[in-house]
């Protein structure tokens, strides 16, 4: 069970977590690339950490902070895939050369 598991001192259930939200701003940029990354990152760390907030609620889940922070982890890891990608795609260039490639940062 993953809960069971430790990697580095961390439960593997926590990178797991990570993993599966770093796509995220990834995804969202690739399919919406008129949103600057910085409200990209500010929309999904309230997605990650509601999801896991709406958990408290729930009499058969549990809230756990540390699954917020790997949420919130892999989303930060994803913005910087995305700076990256953009980055090599775009290159860090003027406004005027840059418009309507998504590149607001």
């Amino acid at each position: 069970m993953l809960t069971d598991m430790f990697v580095f001192e961390l439960r593997l259930d926590y990178l797991v977590h990570g993993l599966v939200f770093l796509p995220v701003p990834v995804l969202w940029c690739m399919g919406f690339s008129g949103h600057p990354i910085w409200a990209v990152v500010l929309v999904c760390l309230a997605l990650a950490v509601g999801l896991e907030g709406v958990q408290y609620l729930l009499p058969w889940r549990a809230w756990n902070v540390n699954d917020a922070l790997g949420n919130s982890a892999g989303l930060i890891l994803g913005a910087g895939c995305e700076m990256i990608r953009r980055w090599v795609g775009y290159g860090f260039l003027t406004t005027e050369d840059t418009e309507g490639h998504g590149n607001e940062f």
